[in-house]
């Protein structure tokens, strides 16, 4: 929240170019946006040890993924590293957070069979 702050008030009140504007309020919002899409692999000892990804949220994993993957396309077609530089290191977090799903069934002890029995969305990607 102190660095959200600070950004605008420095993008307010402080004598700056539009474009020094925007540089600065897009490496706030990148920096925020790596951060939110990297959180969700603080889980990674856990469920590598346990090998049980019930931590992992399925479909917050997946929108997340798809968000960065149409961002990237996005950011690749207009050449906007501010835009693709973060959203394909996001992508990347999210795989790995993907694989481990995928690796690692529910509870330890069910296979991936049994979770497709719960109408899992991800598993019929």
């Amino acid at each position: 929240m102190l660095v959200w702050i600070i950004a605008l008030a420095a993008t307010f009140f402080i004598p700056l170019s539009q474009s020094e504007r925007e540089f600065i309020v897009g490496i706030v919002v990148n920096v925020n946006l790596v951060v939110f899409f990297g959180a969700p692999l603080s889980t990674i000892v856990r469920v590598v040890n346990d090998r049980d990804s019930s931590s992992i949220h399925c479909a917050s994993m997946l929108m997340c993924n798809l968000n960065c993957v149409f961002w990237s396309v996005y950011g690749l077609a207009v050449l906007d590293p501010i835009i693709y530089v973060p959203n394909l290191a996001s992508l990347v977090l999210g795989l790995m957070q993907a694989s481990l799903y995928l690796a690692c069934p529910r509870n330890g002890k069910e296979t991936m069979a049994t979770n497709a029995k719960e109408s899992d969305p991800f598993l019929f990607l």
